[in-house]
């Protein structure tokens, strides 16, 4: 069974094939602009399947929170708890 963080970097490559290489647990996303913003929107998705409920991103501080694998996880970690 994939970690889920292997499993959001297998993710990233189908939203945006320039992602399918190079993209490691800590590789900077949002503030060096690898993700567009339709790939960010499949992330919000992705990010509200694996909390179980819908996120209010006005709450959310995309970029320290999301800007990395790790960060994004640990996000997810937190929400699951909430």
């Amino acid at each position: 069974m994939a970690s889920p963080h292997d499993e959001l970097i297998a993710a990233f490559a189908t939203w945006s094939p320039a992602l399918a290489q190079d993209v490691a647990r800590d590789t900077p996303l949002l503030s060096t602009g690898r993700l567009d913003s339709m790939a960010v929107f499949q992330l919000l998705l992705w990010i509200e399947a694996h909390a179980g409920h819908s996120i209010d991103v006005t709450a959310v501080d995309m970029p320290s929170q999301w800007n990395t694998v790790n960060d994004i996880i640990a996000f997810v970690e937190r929400e699951r708890r909430a």
